[in-house]
């Protein structure tokens, strides 16, 4: 779009188009604003054509797991509107973005639509499928974000994980996620599971991709008692400092290799030996001791936080 060799309403238009003609058999979106996204998406080319910039998401296309505020717009979170409300107190439709969903409209992004969650982002299987086999899950809970990058119906989506919500949809289907560390992206306008597990983060197409969307989305915010007072940490900037650099990699064995099955296991095998021969450094790290705890202590906390969180919604739905 800066060289001029594309536009925003291009770009949004080619992604409406896969939208109609592959999402009734992926199931990747809840709702599609395309009438809204083409006026933004105008809107911003001609800034663009006055040499005025939004900022570095300058007319991209981004979607929105549907457990997050976007003004206008219901907040269903994998159930419904209604529940949310009866459940959280939200307004439906929500007043005002999410404070993430906010800093992406600052940074020039067009919000495209809402994807599909699992239901509360926790453990229901979605009706979303997996782009390279319909026949296969895209993984949860940010099921629809990570269909949808892959897909080519958005550049990138916001998702969220409380126990492996984006990076497993992000690997079953074949592009980047990053989950911050824990109150790096706010939280404010996000249907809560856990305050101590919640973690909102970019799906994207590839790891530079993330960069430039984590540099938008970290930062503080004061409503949100979660949220760190940090800053972006200008993550385009250090990947473009090292050009041709090759990355420092982990291979973590442990409760890792011991609870994958063995396909899983000599298909990372074989990336990590690629990667190496390539001139990467791999190492070997220790986990600590104890870790084989974690997942117990984990599902403790996550389950007290649904509790906490969804507690009305539990007593009118109990079997």
């Amino acid at each position: 779009i800066r060289l001029g060799e594309t536009t925003s309403v291009e770009i949004v238009q080619e992604c409406l188009a896969r939208i109609e003609s592959g999402d009734t058999a992926l199931q990747a979106f809840v709702s599609v604003d395309a009438a809204g996204g083409l006026a933004r998406a105008a809107e911003l080319d001609a800034e663009a054509a006055a040499n005025r910039w939004q900022g570095p998401l300058h007319g991209i296309p981004v979607a929105i797991k549907d457990i997050i505020d976007v003004a206008g717009w219901p907040t269903a979170a994998g159930m419904s509107a209604e529940s949310v409300a009866a459940t959280t107190g939200r307004s439906q439709p929500a007043s005002d973005d999410a404070r993430l969903v906010a800093w992406l409209r600052q940074a020039g992004a067009v919000i495209l639509g809402k994807t599909v969650t699992t239901a509360f982002a926790c453990f229901d299987p979605p009706p979303t499928r997996n782009p390279h086999n319909l026949e296969c899950t895209p993984g949860g809970s940010s099921s629809g974000s990570a269909a949808a990058v892959a897909a080519g119906m958005c550049f990138a989506a916001i998702g969220s994980q409380t126990g492996g919500s984006i990076t497993r949809p992000a690997a079953f289907c074949g592009v980047a996620g990053a989950k911050p560390s824990l109150g790096r992206v706010p939280c404010a306008g996000v249907v809560p599971i856990s305050e101590h597990l919640d973690h909102p983060g970019p799906i994207a197409r590839c790891v530079a991709d993330l960069a430039v969307m984590l540099d938008v989305l970290i930062g503080h915010d004061p409503s949100d008692p979660t949220s760190r007072h940090t800053s972006s940490p200008n993550l385009v900037a250090s990947l473009a400092g090292s050009p041709g650099s090759l990355p420092r990699l982990g291979r973590l064995a442990g409760l890792f290799d011991d609870l994958a099955e063995d396909p899983a296991r000599s298909s990372l095998d074989r990336a990590v030996s690629a990667w190496e021969s390539a001139g990467a450094k791999i190492s070997h790290p220790k986990l600590p001791d104890g870790f084989d705890e974690l997942l117990g202590h984990h599902a403790v906390v996550l389950v007290a936080g649904l509790t906490a969180n969804h507690e009305s919604y539990q007593a009118t739905h109990t079997g």
